[in-house]
């Protein structure tokens, strides 16, 4: 008798471990993917995010053509450009003295770092460059 009142003791305890553990498991994969939406989002033409709404499947292989917002690793940095990693590929932006560099904290051109992930509004020009007005450091 006294084994069994043990044996269920211990069936008991594994179930909550592995309920807890699975709770907190999906809440972290949850996480993960809400940020990779919203990174994906922001790569996406104002076309593609319509045909995302609308219920109509976008083609998530094409390049951005318009102006607008993109996100991706930094590769290089200069005073006059930045160039970055994108699911696309590699995209440079152009600075200027306009350009605001924002992070939690004001931020400027040196906090951009070679690997930093960033997030860039800005206008695309003829040759296909972007120049940013405004640079969010999503992280260093």
């Amino acid at each position: 008798m006294k084994n069994k009142g043990i044996m269920i003791a211990l069936l008991v305890i594994a179930f909550l471990v592995a309920a807890g553990g699975s709770f907190w498991l999906g809440t972290y994969y949850e996480a993960q993917n809400r940020v990779n939406r919203m990174r994906q989002f922001a790569g996406m033409s104002p076309e593609q995010r319509q045909q995302m709404a609308g219920g109509r499947q976008g083609n998530s292989g094409l390049r951005p053509q318009n102006n607008g917002l993109i996100t991706g690793k930094v590769d290089k940095v200069t005073p006059d450009t930045i160039t970055i990693t994108t699911r696309f590929g590699s995209q440079k932006i152009n600075l200027t003295s306009e350009t605001v560099v924002d992070k939690p904290v004001k931020g400027d051109i040196n906090d951009i770092k070679k690997g930093s992930q960033i997030f860039v509004k800005g206008e695309r020009d003829k040759e296909d460059k972007i120049e940013a007005e405004v640079i969010q450091i999503i992280s260093q």
